[in-house]
């Protein structure tokens, strides 16, 4: 029993660095598209999330590739009103 609860543990803190370390990279691609196009937070997330539905790859992942390489992501057309 303590083997399994043990396991169970080790999943739950790989999970939660998993998850800090997805939250910290959003946040860096958020800053970086809040200083390039003078944009709120919440504008910059949309920008994330619209790329994420248009190139059909995780949010996490968008914001992975505009860290690394400094490129603004594709969102597809703009939003209609």
């Amino acid at each position: 029993m303590a083997g399994l609860a043990h396991d169970d543990n080790e999943r739950r803190l790989d999970n939660l660095q998993a998850a800090l370390a997805t939250r910290l990279v959003i946040g860096q691609a958020q800053g970086i598209l809040i200083e390039r196009e003078r944009i709120t937070p919440d504008q910059a997330f949309d920008v994330l999330r619209r790329a994420s539905q248009h190139l059909n790859i995780m949010l996490r992942d968008v914001a992975w590739a505009l860290v690394d390489t400094g490129e603004q992501p594709q969102t597809g057309p703009p939003p209609t009103p």
